[in-house]
This record gives C-alpha cells, sequence and structure tokens, in this order.
C-alpha cells in the first residue's frame, strides 16, 4: 500500500526528494531488493537533493530516527550531498 501511495506522490511531487527517498525505501523494503528501480528512485531523490527540493537540513531531520536497518542505505547515496 505504501509503494502504491509514493508512487502517486512522485506524480503530484515529482521535485521533493522526500517522495523519491520514501519510495525507494519502501520498494526496497517491501521487494527486498536494492537495485534496479529501488536505486533509480534513491538517485532521483540525490538529484532532487541536490537541487535544494528541499534543503538537506529539512531532509536530516526527516531521517534522523529511520529504522537503523535501512538507514546507512539511505545515507550512503546522501553521503555525496553533505558537505565536508
Amino acid at each position: 500500500d505504501a509503494l502504491d501511495l509514493f508512487n502517486r506522490l512522485e506524480q503530484t511531487n515529482p521535485d521533493d526528494a522526500r517522495v523519491w527517498y520514501y519510495a525507494a525505501l519502501s520498494r526496497g523494503s517491501a521487494t527486498k531488493q536494492w537495485t534496479g528501480e529501488t536505486t533509480r528512485l534513491v538517485e532521483k531523490g540525490v538529484e532532487r537533493e541536490k537541487a535544494g527540493s528541499p534543503e538537506t537540513s529539512k531532509i536530516d531531520t526527516l531521517f534522523a530516527n529511520l529504522n537503523p536497518a535501512f538507514k546507512p542505505w539511505l545515507d550512503a547515496y546522501r553521503k555525496a550531498i553533505k558537505p565536508r
């Protein structure tokens, strides 16, 4: 159900990185496949975050308490965005 919701949100909020990140997490969790389409979704999120939609600090706050089973995976993709 969550995957369907995020698929709809991709259509209505295509510039929001959070939508793409949640869609990727939902797809990976539901299918147990963390490559292919799941990678495409998270990379779309990275692209939108790099464009500032929304700013990284808002995304950091949102995912601060993300399930530890998923947080390292998402953080690995988002790492390129964070200032050193």
